[in-house]
């Protein structure tokens, strides 16, 4: 082989053939007596912020009771509710922090999917327009495409990596983010993007399928993730 031809191999090569590590990402919902997220689908509500980052153990947040990052959010009829977020990595807390502070007028859009299980996502707003939104990305995930304008999140056609078993294969791929630009980014990566104008930081948590190996064992439509966010 060539030199310049090894070259090319050694910077980019190694880079498609390594495992990249694929993050954690949990995002829960908590309202009025305990109000769990499988009964608040399509919550819309709009409301101050009241605090931030606060004591959890008071809170009935549903699938994440250790999220790193609540968000209370006091509506125009007093109820309060919590939003939870966690993004997590070999056990290390990489949840991020929006550009958000207590007495801000947010708008909290919480999104459920049943499909087959249940998978959440959110997204938080101002009169400035979008500051965050978030999806745990099973089954599809839970946001649509007009609850993000202006956004197309996309997983690649093609795995980064497949690592083989005797059981399955775990297959890796990248994530794009294309608004008013595009960019694509590994699991637990980070990128800048502009969504209508407004920069933000994009967040590429895991992406990967399971599917069949040599045919020892039956893979369910039970696996695969796609989660992400941005934020500002």
């Amino acid at each position: 082989m060539p030199v310049f031809m090894s070259l090319i191999v050694a910077l980019f090569g190694c880079s498609e053939l390594e495992a990249p590590d694929h993050g954690s990402l949990e995002v829960c919902l908590a309202g009025p007596q305990g109000t769990e997220p499988a009964t608040t689908a399509d919550l819309d509500l709009t409301g101050t912020v009241t605090a931030i980052d606060t004591e959890i153990n008071h809170w009935n947040l549903d699938g994440c009771s250790g999220a790193s990052s609540v968000l209370e959010i006091t509506d125009d009829t007093g109820d309060v509710w919590a939003v939870g977020l966690s993004v997590s990595l070999n056990g290390e807390d990489h949840t991020p922090f929006f550009d958000v502070a207590e007495g801000d007028v947010l708008d909290l859009s919480f999104r459920v999917r049943t499909v087959w299980g249940t998978v959440s996502g959110f997204t938080l707003s101002s009169e400035d327009g979008l500051i965050a939104a978030v999806d745990e990305g099973n089954w599809g995930g839970a946001l649509q495409p007009e609850d993000t304008p202006g956004l197309i999140v996309t997983r690649s056609e093609d795995p980064i990596h497949s690592q083989e078993s005797d059981c399955k294969t775990f297959d890796s791929y990248t994530t794009t983010f294309a608004a008013d630009d595009s960019i694509r980014l590994r699991p637990m990566e980070t990128g800048a993007v502009e969504v209508e104008g407004l920069p933000f930081t994009a967040l590429s948590v895991a992406s990967y399928d399971y599917r069949d190996g040599n045919g020892n064992c039956h893979v369910s439509d039970l696996t695969g993730q796609t989660s992400w966010m941005i934020f500002r």
